[in-house]
């Protein structure tokens, strides 16, 4: 058994995340920022589906850590 948390994050600021490592990523490799947030956008949209079936599902921008961790715990017991 295994428990999935989705970290659910706007797609510009996950774009913002990136930029600085984009070189590392082949998928975003010279995409500029309005590109970046388009593409996660369309992404994100792809894959909706399946990142709703998480058990645990949380706004990353203002996760409380303590209480994430607490429902982590929770599931787990």
């Amino acid at each position: 058994h295994g428990l999935s948390v989705f970290l659910d994050m706007p797609p510009a600021a996950i774009a913002h995340r990136l930029l600085h490592a984009r070189q590392k990523r082949p998928l975003v490799l010279g995409k500029t920022g309005k590109e970046l947030t388009l593409f996660i956008e369309k992404k994100l949209a792809e894959r909706l589906i399946c990142y709703e079936k998480a058990h645990l599902k949380t706004k990353a921008l203002h996760v409380n850590i303590a209480a994430l961790a607490g429902e982590i715990k929770a599931y787990e017991g």
